[in-house]
C-alpha cells in the first residue's frame, strides 16, 4: 500500500512509540526505502510507567529526557523534516496529561522539553549556517 502510495505524497508520517535510537532507525528504514522525507507524528514517553486503564488513575507526565534525546537522534537523520509531540494541551480530568493545568499552570517537564527545543534550533543553526 505504501509503495502503491509514494508517487502521490510528499512526505512519510509515522507514530512510534520505543526507544528513541528505535525510532531513529525505524524513520531511517522508511526514508530509504520510499526515498522520501519522513516525519514523526507522535513519540509520547511518560515519564512514569502506568497502567492502560481508562480513565488513567493518575496524572501523566512526558518525560522530557527522552523528548530532548529522541529529538537529538531525530537532527541526526537528514530524512526527517519535523517531530510533532500528539497530546492534550490542556490536562484534563480524563485523559490527566497535558502541557498546562486546567489554571493554566505550565506543567514542569514543559520548561525542559522547551530547553530542548531551543538547543535544537541553536544546533540546527550551526550545521546549516
Amino acid at each position: 500500500m505504501v509503495r502503491a502510495a509514494l508517487p502521490f505524497v510528499d512526505v512519510l508520517s509515522f507514530q512510534c512509540f520505543a526507544p528513541s535510537a528505535e525510532i531513529r532507525t525505524t524513520l531511517e528504514r522508511w526514508a530509504s526505502f520510499s526515498d522520501k522525507p519522513v516525519f514523526l507524528a507522535d513519540a509520547a514517553h511518560w515519564a512514569k510507567p502506568f497502567t492502560p486503564t481508562w480513565p488513567p488513575p493518575e496524572d501523566r507526565q512526558h518525560d522530557a529526557a527522552v523528548y530532548s534525546e529522541t529529538l537529538s537522534n531525530l537532527l541526526s537523520l537528514p530524512a526527517c523534516v519535523g517531530f510533532h509531540l500528539c497530546g492534550a494541551y490542556i490536562k484534563n480530568n480524563a485523559r490527566r496529561y497535558g502541557f498546562r493545568d486546567a489554571q493554566n499552570w505550565m506543567e514542569p517537564h514543559v520548561a525542559a522539553m522547551a530547553r530542548a527545543n531551543r538547543d535544537a534550533l541553536s544546533r540546527f543553526r550551526r550545521e546549516v549556517g
